[in-house]
């Protein structure tokens, strides 16, 4: 992912799922987002936009300052998950 971000700036965060290497959808998908406080939110099914075979992300808008986290998990056909990192900085 690019950043830092500013406040208010939205951040497209994508998730990828693949079975041996091969773009598989999950039955379920999962995205869980903590924030700077420590807050996490949790993302299914029609919150989470799906781009294709295998292929997903979420905006979000940002206006806390700091360090944010978050998780895609995909259960059934595709068990996988995947993490990742982001800042938002106040300058």
């Amino acid at each position: 992912m690019g950043g830092p971000y500013a406040p208010g700036q939205s951040v497209v965060i994508s998730g990828t799922f693949t079975v041996s290497g091969i773009a598989t959808d999950p039955t379920t998908v999962t995205l869980t987002i903590i924030d700077p406080r420590g807050t996490a939110s949790t993302f299914t099914g029609g919150q989470v936009t799906h781009d294709g075979t295998g292929l997903y992300h979420y905006n979000l808008t940002v206006q806390t300052v700091g360090y944010w986290q978050y998780k895609w998990q995909g259960t059934g056909t595709c068990q996988a998950a995947s993490d990742g990192n982001f800042t938002v900085s106040g300058f």
